[in-house]
């Protein structure tokens, strides 16, 4: 049976300051946090791995198997702590939309397996996570394969079932919470948005938000003159996104270009053959000048 430290948090945020002094300390000492989310509630500790071996023991299941969730107070704290992970056109179209909130993102950190990130919106949580001033890591509060803790009862039966850690835990007791499902799981670390897990958000609002954007999707391709690659690069995906019924904004660069030089007579033929044209294309000037105006470029 796990030890556990109970705290009541619940009123106004003016009221929550001891709550908050509490759960950093236990943060500070690299303890374990029982804790409320947006669904369920949740437990987890520092972005440490001692402290993920931890919560995964607890939770009866290997941390390499079920990495857990990096959950943080904004996403500005999940850039800064997490540089590695590929903050693409996608995750910011959902992370305007939907954080805070239930949507967990994994994102491509370069390791193939990638990296869960959600910016929590439970207001007390939301308290803890500023002024512990970075993320933590979280998983749902249960033993592997029994059912997540929704109200504070569940949450303190679901402990008294967990081994004993030999080091402190804290339970955040916030009441009830709104239950399952628990947060929408979306990978953004392949070619292509993927939902993983349905849950709170419904697949489809994640899947017309990505269908909104991009249709406000741009494109610029970069080569060095930008006499032939990136103007005929821009003249066949112009060209598709039209057979597929759609006016994509899309534009060409160059490193060293010079402003109205135009496609070279070998990119002309190239492009004529394939239906394709090139009137125009080609007087963009430097990349400089051109590349933060539009959403994805390629070089």
């Amino acid at each position: 049976m796990a030890r556990f430290e109970e705290v009541p948090a619940s009123g106004e945020p003016a009221s929550l300051a001891r709550v908050v002094e509490l759960a950093v300390e236990v943060l500070c000492t690299q303890g374990i946090l029982a804790h409320p989310t947006d669904t369920v509630y949740g437990i987890g500790g520092a972005c440490l791995p001692e402290v993920d071996s931890r919560v995964a023991a607890l939770k009866g299941r290997g941390v390499e198997e079920f990495p857990l969730v990096r959950i943080a107070a904004d996403a500005t704290a999940i850039q800064s702590s997490f540089p590695d992970l590929e903050w693409n056109p996608w995750a910011e179209v959902l992370a305007d939309n939907f954080w805070p909130g239930p949507l967990t993102l994994v994102l491509d950190d370069g390791t193939g397996t990638g990296v869960a990130v959600r910016v929590e919106g439970h207001p007390v949580l939301g308290l803890i996570l500023r002024a512990w001033g970075a993320p933590i890591s979280s998983t749902s509060l249960n033993r592997a394969g029994e059912s997540p803790a929704v109200t504070s009862v569940e949450a303190k039966r679901n402990l008294d079932r967990m081994p004993d850690a030999g080091i402190p835990i804290l339970l955040v007791n916030a009441g009830d919470l709104p239950g399952p499902p628990p947060s929408t799981l979306v990978s953004l670390a392949g070619a292509e948005p993927a939902v993983l897990r349905e849950g709170a958000l419904p697949a489809e609002s994640i899947l017309d938000c990505l269908r909104d954007a991009a249709f406000m999707t741009s494109v610029l391709f970069v080569c060095t003159g930008n006499t032939c690659r990136s103007p005929l690069a821009e003249a066949f995906t112009r060209r598709g996104a039209r057979l597929r019924g759609r006016e994509l904004p899309v534009a060409s660069a160059g490193t060293f270009a010079v402003a109205g030089t135009p496609a070279t007579g070998h990119a002309l033929r190239a492009a004529a053959r394939r239906g394709a044209d090139l009137s125009g294309i080609g007087l963009v000037v430097s990349v400089p000048r051109a590349w933060r105006e539009w959403t994805w470029w390629w070089a």
